[in-house]
């Protein structure tokens, strides 16, 4: 059964589509991938992969904005009252570091901001692809 053909209803139908995606090959490079499902959840064409030119930094409040920028045009255009999927992947091993944290973290937060709905922030590596944990979506007092 192919999980980009089926509608997205549980996180266990979205690690199966990050599976698929992933391929079990690993990542050569820090990438942010990211979803649009429709209403109805089903996955929409609208696929993006960026890769992280910059691989030592976490996104800036700029970058953040227009990301979020971006996701709300193409929805309003392509899939009204849909959603978005997130995937922070890179290689090496799956224990998250400090960039990995900070990465996921601010994700989360322009996610939380944005005026569309979204899934948990998942996390690749070459171990594999996992829901990041929400204690780990929040900052150490």
């Amino acid at each position: 059964m192919d999980p980009l053909d089926h509608p997205i209803r549980h996180l266990a139908d979205l690690t199966a589509v990050w599976e698929h995606i992933d391929g079990g090959l690993g990542y050569s490079r820090p990438q942010l991938h990211c979803l649009h499902l429709d209403a109805d959840g089903r996955l929409t064409p609208l696929y993006l992969q960026i890769d992280d030119t910059v691989p030592s930094e976490a996104p800036d409040d700029r970058y953040l904005e227009g990301l979020m920028r971006v996701h709300e045009d193409l929805l309003a255009e392509h899939a009204p009252g849909g959603s978005v999927a997130h995937l922070r992947a890179r290689p090496g091993g799956q224990t998250l570091t400090a960039l990995d944290r900070t990465w996921v973290r601010r994700l989360h937060a322009a996610l939380q901001q944005a005026p569309f709905a979204s899934y948990p922030v998942f996390f690749g590596s070459d171990a594999g692809v996992r829901i990041v944990p929400p204690d780990e979506l929040v900052s150490a007092a």
